[in-house]
């Protein structure tokens, strides 16, 4: 029921709460009492009454996916919605023409509170609605939400490092003493160590979250708005948070020692062998992504003047 107004002025904008794209309500509201409205509304008995489920349920109207660019378009002489009526239009542009409006709590929404875009797709804008009529009963609700952006995915892992190189070997003829060779093998050039690891590298950088999707515009031409009143709340889509940094490489190992071998038919036998090098170094993980930019904050009008004014 609507207070009876101390003001002139029939219509009474006001914002409750704007900071940075939280919900902000903008309330229209008629002056006259709720008997006087149910006396009012009774006047017009001559206006076609058709209900907004009708349209939906004869398909008179296109609710389809936003990917489909369709545009929905009621019209009637008045126009009814049931009590707490739902309607969603997912982004596509809607306008509804009637010479009355009779809404009870019901609610228009570009989406459904918390839609997220899918994974890397920016959020989907609120599109346009436009609401023309001489007069609107009872309360409307109109959310202008933008879909929030999806998060960044993770960056992709390090590559690991390779092993190192074997080091180099000496093999010995026969005519050579394997005992005394690798009892002293000074008297040849000592088997050379490995080579170290190759180091591991970092893991890429976390993916950009995807930015939010924009309110979208509301246009409302509304005559007579005493027995009704008209509530907006915005909600611009929040930015996707940026994807976690990619986990770096493994390194790797050090390559073995070479040795000295001696060769007897296809059999080695190797000595002196010095042990394996070190390992590569180790990496660190990749930066977090960016996140997304919150949505834009469309256009709002009642009667050619902005909400709130």
């Amino acid at each position: 029921m609507n207070n009876r107004l101390k003001s002139p002025n029939p219509v009474i904008a006001f914002i409750s709460s704007w900071i940075f794209g939280l919900i902000a309500p903008l309330v229209l509201s008629g002056c006259e009492e709720f008997g006087e409205m149910a006396q009012e509304t009774s006047a017009s008995p001559a206006l076609k009454t058709r209900y907004i489920n009708e349209f939906m349920a004869k398909s008179e109207v296109s609710l389809l996916s936003a990917e489909d660019g369709k545009e929905m378009f009621i019209t009637a002489e008045r126009l009814v919605f049931p009590p707490q009526y739902r309607l969603i239009t997912y982004g596509q542009n809607l306008t509804i023409v009637a010479e009355e409006i009779v809404a009870e709590g019901a609610l228009i929404e570009t989406f459904p509170e918390g839609s997220t875009s899918g994974i890397g797709a920016e959020g989907g804008g609120g599109g346009t609605i436009a609401i023309k009529s001489q007069r609107l009963i009872g309360t409307l609700q109109v959310f202008m939400r933008g879909e929030h952006g999806a998060d960044g995915r993770e960056g992709a892992p390090g590559k690991n490092g390779e092993k190192g190189k074997t080091g180099t070997s000496f093999e010995v003829s026969k005519g050579h003493s394997l005992a005394a060779l690798c009892g002293n093998p000074r008297a040849f050039s000592n088997p050379a160590q490995g080579h170290r690891g190759d180091d591991a590298s970092p893991g890429e950088d976390g993916e950009k979250g995807e930015n939010g999707g924009a309110t979208g515009d509301l246009f409302v031409e509304i005559a007579d708005l005493r027995f009704g009143s008209m509530e907006l709340f915005i909600e611009p889509g929040r930015g996707g948070l940026g994807g976690n940094g990619g986990p770096p490489g493994i390194p790797g190992d050090g390559g073995d020692g070479g040795v000295i071998k001696w060769k007897t038919g296809k059999t080695l036998h190797p000595c002196n062998r010095p042990p394996p090098s070190l390992p590569g170094n180790p990496s660190h993980q990749g930066s977090p992504g960016q996140p997304g930019a919150r949505g834009k904050v469309g256009t709002f009008l009642f009667n050619d003047q902005p909400f709130g004014f």
